[in-house]
């Protein structure tokens, strides 16, 4: 990471060519220009640009300009700590701040924490934000939007969420490893794993032993995703690899060939 100019570098008003590369190179080398430059809207448009964190050290007229905010916000949220205060309440600010980096939430003021609509919005654009709002993880509204836009928001959920079926088939059917974060009931129910595996096939491994155990469901997933087959119980292992190999010699995908095919231990009606 690049470090701000030194402080002795005397860079005065009238070095404006020297003055502009300093800023592009590192937007916080704004914080030793002249407070003229401070105020100079180019400059500080440069400098948030690149790091918007420089918002700090401009000038307070230019800390309320809201081109100089969103260009701010478009490079890190985190800027939402330098805007005016007035503004840093505004709900478009706050869901700006928040869609580019959920732990700005911690610059929001607090009488927006609980504003349900508003925060709602906030993790649909950024399901990240559900991390940061320990007081919506038992929502079921909430959980349900975080996973809906990235699986793995489920280990932010409530335990209560954690076992909603719904909710997990939401979630793993977005991400196969969101698996992991279900309820142990829920990693025992077929149509939960077999969502997951279809997503991912390395999901198998946080399936119930029971299942990974079940021939028929072990034969199911490998059908989805070969890669279930690694996560398989060990003594079932061996007649999948006979079947895995009668697939890749079949001709058509694995998912047209494998109901032509009968695994060692049995038909799939059994």
């Amino acid at each position: 990471m690049q470090q701000p100019l030194p402080l002795g570098c005397n860079l005065q008003k009238d070095n404006r060519r020297l003055c502009l590369a300093a800023v592009e190179a590192n937007g916080c080398s704004l914080k030793i220009l002249h407070p003229e430059l401070r105020a100079d809207r180019e400059f500080v448009l440069k400098a948030v640009r690149q790091d918007g964190r420089a918002l700090r050290y401009a000038s307070r007229e230019l800390r309320q300009d809201p081109e100089v905010i969103q260009r701010a916000l478009d490079q890190t949220g985190d800027a939402l700590e330098f805007v005016c205060e007035y503004l840093r309440g505004e709900p478009e600010v706050v869901l700006k701040a928040l869609a580019r980096t959920s732990d700005a939430l911690r610059h929001v003021p607090g009488t927006l924490w609980e504003d349900q609509p508003l925060m709602l919005e906030a993790v649909r654009l950024n399901s990240r934000c559900l991390h940061s709002m320990p007081w919506f993880q038992d929502d079921r509204s909430f959980v349900f939007e975080a996973v809906s836009q990235n699986g793995m928001a489920l280990q932010h959920g409530s335990a209560r969420l954690r076992a909603d079926r719904e909710v997990v088939l939401k979630a793993v059917s977005q991400n196969g490893l969101a698996l992991r974060f279900a309820d142990k009931e829920l990693r025992g129910d077929p149509e939960v794993v077999l969502a997951a595996v279809a997503q991912y096939g390395h999901a198998f491994q946080h399936a119930a032993l029971q299942l990974r155990a079940d021939p028929l469901v072990a034969y199911k997933a490998i059908c989805l995703n070969g890669s279930a087959l690694q996560h398989m119980e060990s003594s079932l292992r061996a007649d999948a690899n006979d079947v895995l190999l009668q697939m890749t010699k079949h001709d058509g995908p694995m998912g047209q060939s494998a109901p032509l095919l009968v695994p060692a231990w049995g038909p799939l009606d059994q």
